[in-house]
């Protein structure tokens, strides 16, 4: 995966929504582990291996981990703020670290960068598949006596 790539990597939110023919929000609903990635100007030192950038095996480590875990995980990138990253590659931010604020603001549960109508649209799949469920479900052997 290469730094600021507007490419999907295989294995995004974006890539497998685009494989199913589903909308964002809908592949959302799979989603099983958020991933918070620093991008903040300390990922630019080159003391990682072979003498890339933290920042450039950050990146390679995050594209196997949504390669072997397709439309499993949601990619958040920080720095000064918070940027949701559905197509799997997230933007090198530079700025500092700012973890209070990261945790602290309920920002980054908006997605700036995808608006927040991805939570409301997911939040509402949500409730009418569970809604579909419960109404379709047949009534567990102890309670049809």
């Amino acid at each position: 995966m290469e730094a600021n790539s507007t490419a999907l990597v295989p294995g995004s939110l974006s890539a497998v929504a685009k494989r199913e023919g589903q909308s964002l929000a809908e592949t959302f609903l799979g989603v099983d582990v958020m991933i918070l990635i620093d991008v903040s100007a300390s990922m630019e030192q080159r003391d990682s291996r072979d003498g890339m950038s933290r920042y450039q095996v950050a990146l390679a480590e995050l594209g196997k981990i949504q390669r072997s875990m397709p439309g499993r995980l949601g990619i958040v990138a920080f720095s000064t703020h918070p940027v949701f990253c559905p197509g799997g590659a997230p933007p090198m931010l530079a700025g500092e670290t700012d973890w209070p604020r990261l945790l602290i603001s309920r920002k980054w549960l908006t997605w700036p960068a995808c608006g927040s109508s991805l939570f409301r649209t997911a939040s509402r799949s949500r409730t009418r598949l569970t809604r579909q469920a419960v109404r379709s479900k047949p009534p567990a052997a102890s309670q049809a006596r």
